[in-house]
């Protein structure tokens, strides 16, 4: 077995030696007595290696699991449903934060960002969970976490060039999150200041050179109205691996705009279905109700699926003003255990329309905000893969 890293630092040389956690880091370290108010946090409160959120409660009101009194540099390994990855690395300032005992509490001997980055490899997670368990909330001990072993650099500078490393790039992972998270709050609030609030015929927020009125329309006003349908699919020459005749369904939409389906249809199969030409508007009108978006291409959509195609109006702007209009359009569907919102009611379904011009205005500001959030959602997925590029070839 090898016993160095596929890509090491310059400079670094010889093989790691294998040891135990319990070798390398002080487990579950004696805590001091609990303040008499601390920030709880439990296995719900870390998304990936985020902390998202802690309640602020009396230490005599404390769940008897919160006893990881944290300090900064402690990592706090999710050791309840290990699979979920949730692990944090503590490094605030503040000394008022307590963990669960769903977590080990992780006191590293040497540096703890590397130790941190470690135990975030496949190899390590597949490992733990080979130790886990429990079937409905797999776990594993702190005497067998204790008993993991890791193959580690015996160089402290090493370890520190590593671990210096990783702790960039989850910032640089943090920081691009912030953004995504930042442009599409940005969205959701220009989404209520553009469009007329309840009760309202003109926006919050309006371009230069437009005062007029909106006027309150059906969606069977806006175009054509189609419902899809499904060709049978125990007829086998409706069906095609080719990829020319799109067929969406509502799990085929992730995004404002769809370009492909996880199933094609036969040229036999498409004069079987609903087809629309490109840029006309989806929107889900069953179980999925709120899943909308644009086709680029021609397509035929299922019959979950209600489709406006548009004349003289602008596809984008009907797509945001459903989006907008999203809880009053799923109120239609009632609180049936499969939600429907049948043809009739969804062409009787009214918005509000502004002239054309400024339609288009409206849906070309969306676009450009939804491309926007697109690219920096690419950007952030890249560098997400390229951390575990890196946990695979950096840790042996």
């Amino acid at each position: 077995m090898t016993r160095v890293p596929e890509l090491r630092f310059v400079g670094f040389a010889g093989e790691w030696e294998e040891k135990k956690l319990s070798e390398i880091s002080i487990l579950n370290p004696k805590s001091d007595s609990l303040p008499e108010i601390f920030n709880y946090v439990d296995l719900s409160s870390v998304n990936g290696t985020k902390l998202i959120e802690s309640r602020k409660i009396n230490k005599i009101d404390a769940p008897s699991r919160a006893q990881r009194y944290a300090k900064k540099g402690d990592i706090f390994y999710q050791t309840v449903r290990p699979y979920q990855r949730n692990n944090y690395f503590f490094d605030l300032n503040d000394d008022d934060y307590v963990f669960s005992t769903g977590y080990a509490q992780i006191r590293a001997r040497y540096n703890a960002y590397y130790l941190f980055s470690q135990m975030q490899t496949n190899k390590f997670v597949d490992s733990i969970l080979n130790r886990c368990t429990g079937t409905s909330f797999p776990a594993i001990s702190t005497s067998d976490l204790s008993d993991m072993k890791l193959l580690i650099s015996t160089s402290e500078e090493e370890q520190e060039k590593i671990g210096d490393l990783f702790s960039k790039i989850d910032q640089l992972i943090e920081s691009q999150q912030e953004l995504v998270d930042q442009t599409i709050a940005f969205k959701k609030s220009m989404l209520q200041k553009m469009f007329p609030k309840k009760d309202s015929l003109v926006p919050e927020f309006r371009f230069e050179g437009f005062d007029n009125d909106w006027k309150l329309k059906k969606l069977s006003e806006l175009g054509k109205t189609i419902t899809g349908n499904t060709p049978s699919t125990k007829n086998e020459l409706y069906w095609s691996e080719s990829e020319e005749y799109i067929w969406i369904t509502p799990s085929d939409i992730d995004g404002p705009l769809v370009v492909e389906s996880e199933r094609y249809l036969s040229e036999l199969g498409l004069q079987k279905s609903r087809f629309l030409p490109a840029n006309s508007v989806l929107i889900t009108s069953i179980a999925s109700i709120g899943k909308n978006a644009i086709n680029i291409k021609p397509i035929s959509i299922n019959q979950q699926i209600n489709a406006i195609i548009p004349e003289s109006h602008d596809s984008y702007f009907i797509l945001e003003s459903m989006n907008h209009s999203a809880s009053r359009f799923e109120s239609l569907a009632g609180r049936s255990a499969t939600q429907i919102i049948n043809k009739t009611t969804f062409d009787g379904f009214k918005i509000l329309i502004p002239s054309l011009e400024e339609q288009e205005k409206i849906g070309n500001f969306f676009k450009n905000l939804d491309e926007k959030i697109a690219s920096e959602e690419k950007l952030l997925e890249s560098y997400k893969d390229m951390k575990k590029s890196l946990l695979q070839k950096m840790f042996v």
